[in-house]
């Protein structure tokens, strides 16, 4: 795809008048398959400007129709190849150029992406075991990615839980899990970061069954565990942003824990929250933040009573007061942070007996906590300053537990 450049955009005033949007499309019920391709290509360029994308759908009623028949008829044969990638990347360009306003009326061609992804995805494990060169792989990653992109728009802002449900279910998981499977030297950071929003956006329905079909049926906790591991002890000059993965990961592990205690026991038996944790060593970002305290938040929050023995053993704690602690965060995190050390509290002082609850305090002093506290009082933030003080209502003093 090409933008429009700031020289072109006295053309594309020109262009915006209604009759020669009207004409141009007519051009895309031609019987010329190369005409129709060439249409689609001249509004997909288009589409790359936001203002021309509400345009052209309010300017041309059938255009959202057109769009989805030309999914369907090209989906059903492999000599339209390039036509569905081009049709495929216009509707990527309406969702994200309308801020998903347009979703809905691409819900009925989601078979038609199931179908196009899988084809994609076999043939480049099929390139793999044959052992096709990287370069190729790459030119195909391109319509592949095109389709993710799709999904990740589908799968973050459907309303329908029905819908996600049918789609964890669906040949998507395999196609996702296939791709998963990939070794690391031949990924991409988009790649597996788009994977891991699409799953995220699966895990979503909030539906343990979903989270379960997806944990026994995929080993999913085994491919997760092995691509962290790697990234932790290997260096991948194709994966240019492990952090940017690595924040999916922990977003998508945490709609895992915020399930039921099976579910949360599996992710904690692995090794992944460990090396999330290691890994805030390292990424003092706060969206990384937010998502790891989130995971174990959750955790904590519905797990039994050896799943909060087993965080508050870790250095969980630390990263709550690192995250509190940390003027560069935003207040999201801080707030996150500071209701997840209030959960903990309340937890120790009526589950744990009371040398945990001793033991919490000194870790808490000797992190400034209190002086910290005291601080965030005078925040401009009304969430913040609630939550500090309630918990200094808490006098710091044991001898009464």
């Amino acid at each position: 795809m090409i933008n429009l450049t700031h020289d072109a955009k006295e053309f594309t005033d020109n262009m915006i008048e209604t009759e020669i949007l009207e004409n141009l499309f007519k051009f895309t019920n031609s019987k010329e398959i190369g005409i129709v391709f060439q249409s689609i290509w001249l509004f997909a360029n288009m589409l790359e400007n936001d203002e021309l994308c509400h345009i052209i759908i309010k300017t041309v009623p059938e255009f959202l129709n057109k769009i989805n028949l030309l999914l369907t008829n090209y989906s059903s044969s492999y000599d339209y190849y390039e036509s569905y990638n081009i049709v495929s990347w216009l509707v990527y360009r309406i969702f994200y150029c309308t801020n998903n306003y347009y979703l809905d009326s691409f819900i009925g061609a989601i078979p038609n992406f199931l179908k196009v992804l899988e084809i994609e995805v076999n043939k480049q494990i099929h390139n793999k075991i044959s052992g096709s060169d990287i370069e190729n792989l790459e030119i195909e990653f391109s319509f592949r990615g095109t389709i993710l992109l799709v999904f990740d728009k589908l799968t973050r802002y459907i309303e329908d839980t029905e819908i996600l449900q049918k789609l964890i279910h669906s040949s998507l998981m395999d196609s996702l899990m296939k791709l998963l499977s990939i070794d690391l030297e031949n990924q991409t950071s988009d790649n597996l970061f788009i994977i891991f929003r699409i799953i995220g956006g699966l895990l979503s329905s909030n539906n343990d069954s979903d989270v379960d079909y997806l944990l026994n049926n995929y080993n999913y906790l085994d491919e997760v565990e092995k691509i962290i591991k790697h990234l932790a002890y290997n260096n991948y000059p194709n994966i240019s942003n492990p952090s940017k993965i690595l924040k999916e990961i922990a977003w998508c592990l945490s709609n895992v824990t915020g399930g039921t205690k099976e579910q949360i026991q599996k992710v904690l038996k692995t090794e992944i929250p460990s090396y999330l944790l290691n890994f805030t060593l390292k990424i003092k970002e706060n969206k990384y933040f937010n998502e790891v305290l989130f995971l174990y938040y959750n955790a904590f929050d519905y797990g039994s009573k050896e799943t909060k023995h087993t965080i508050l053993s870790g250095e969980i704690v630390n990263i709550i007061c690192e995250a509190i602690s940390n003027t560069n965060f935003p207040h999201q995190v801080v707030k996150l942070a500071l209701d997840f050390l209030r959960l903990i509290i309340s937890e120790v002082k009526t589950v744990f007996e009371i040398c945990v609850y001793k033991n919490l305090k000194i870790q808490l002093e000797r992190n400034n906590i209190p002086i910290i506290l005291n601080n965030l009082q005078y925040s401009r933030n009304n969430d913040i300053v609630e939550i500090a003080e309630f918990i200094l209502l808490d006098n710091w003093h044991v001898d009464e537990y």
